[in-house]
This record gives C-alpha cells, structure tokens and sequence, in this order.
C-alpha cells in the first residue's frame, strides 16, 4: 500500500473517530450524517460530517479533503461551527475554523480561525454573512427564481478583491450556477456550470427550514448543493443506490468517481 492510500485511510479514520456523538432526539431522523466522495481523474477526496443538537439545528460541519493530484499532497481541515441566540432555529452567527498543510514540503500553515456574523431579512433568508476582522463578508439578494451573492476579500496589501455569483432555480433546484471575479479593474471573468436532474430523487443535502435559509451560504462556502430538493449533479448523471427508505446512499462507481451519503 503507498502512501497516497495509507493517508487516505488514516485521515478518513481520524474524521469519522473525530465525529460528535450527539444528533438529533428522533431516531426516524433522515438528516445528513455524512458525505464522501473521491474522484480518480483528479485523484481528489473529500469528507464532510455534519453535528445536530437535540432540536436538529445544525451545529457543526466538519471537512477533509485531500489533494493527490499534483507533484504533493495537500490536506484541508476544518469545520464551520454554529452558534444559536436563544428561542432562535437560526444561527447567529458561526466561528471558521480552517488548517492546510503540505505534508512533503514539511509546510504547515498552523490552526486558524474566522469570526462570521448572520444576519436575515423578514422571511429568514440570508442576506449578510459578515466576517469580523476583515475576513471575508457576502451579500446575498433574491429576485424571482435567482439568487445572487457577492464577497469582498482583503489580500496582504488590503485590497478588495470581488466575486459576484449567481444562482439560478426552478421547481427542483438549480438550473445552473454562474461564477464570476472582478479584482479592481472592469472586466468580469464568467464561469457557468451547468446542472442535471437526476431523476427526482431526493437531494441528500436538503433540511427542510433550514435550506431555504442557510442553503446558499453552505453552497457559497462549497460545502455542496444544500438548496435543490431534488438531486442535482454538474455535466453529468450518475446511476444511484438507495436504503429501503428510499435514500440515496451512493453512486453505482462510474466516470472514476464515487460517492456515499449516511443518515442519522
């Protein structure tokens, strides 16, 4: 076994051992529990694990990706973790906490940490995730099946770099996602991605009243499509497994990728 697999392995069982032993009280919960996925093209995997407290608010999102396909390995870690004000289903707020290391290189860019702040319109939707101590802010806006969101960034010089991106929706879920980056001149660089239906099943991701709310910001953070209810899936479409509860709970292995869902 190399070591590309052996780190594999290793980080993957340091994710799961690291996994809070809280959830959500109902045991019929088909909440999120976790999700995995390698791709074999780009010789990437990634891990997410997702934390609930007793109401099922979400608490915790905790990532590993790893990155095999340069000359080195690249680890990312980290987790998004929520805070509530009490009587609220709604975070107020959530602490970022990241560490990216280069292990052949013996780089390691240490533990650190983003203070965000939330904040909602009348109809609990998302439009201002502010990072405190120039970290990154976004605005987010709504007009008719389209959602638009813009980041401002600071460098080491203290100038703003702007992304402006947009989202577009019908009945399922996104249609397709346009990305966009402008840093300081008048030219905008425009990347769209195009999305499947994959046969109305159900998204894995989707958490009703809190989708509709957080969704965006999740999707914005590249945590995954957490707003389409049904299962949405870039360029192409992949055949699925499902539990006898009619969840999907991986891909049949296809196109070099494979990836797996568990539920609480």
């Amino acid at each position: 076994m190399n070591f590309r697999l052996i780190l594999i392995f290793v980080m993957a069982l340091a994710l799961a051992c690291n996994k809070d032993s809280s959830g959500p009280s109902n045991s019929s919960s088909t909440l999120p529990a976790s999700y995995t996925r390698y791709s074999s093209q780009n010789q990437l995997s990634a891990w997410e694990d997702f934390s609930y407290d007793a109401n099922q608010n979400i608490t915790r999102i905790s990532f590993l990706i790893l990155d095999t396909g340069g000359s080195e390995v690249a680890i990312d870690s980290g987790n998004y973790s929520f805070t509530y004000t009490s009587g609220s289903n709604l975070p107020s707020g959530y602490t970022y906490n990241y560490h990216n290391t280069l292990p052949a290189r013996g780089y390691d860019g240490g533990p650190q940490s983003e203070i965000h702040l939330l904040y909602y319109n009348g109809d609990e939707r998302l439009v201002k995730d502010s990072g405190l101590n120039n970290m990154p802010t976004s605005y987010f806006s709504y007009s008719g099946n389209t959602i638009t969101y813009s980041t401002w960034l600071h460098d080491a010089d203290s100038v703003a770099s702007y992304y402006r991106d947009s989202v577009l929706l019908d009945d399922q879920g996104m249609l397709a996602f346009n990305y966009q980056i402008n840093k300081n001149g008048p030219n905008w660089d425009t990347y769209t991605i195009p999305y499947v239906n994959n046969e109305n099943l159900k998204n894995p991701f989707y958490i009703k009243n809190l989708s509709g709310s957080l969704g965006i910001l999740f999707l914005a953070r590249g945590l995954g499509d957490f707003i389409s209810h049904d299962l949405m899936t870039e360029y192409v479409t992949f055949d699925w497994i499902k539990n006898s509860s009619g969840r999907v709970i991986s891909n049949i292995p296809g196109n070099g990728e494979i990836i797996q869902f568990t539920y609480f």
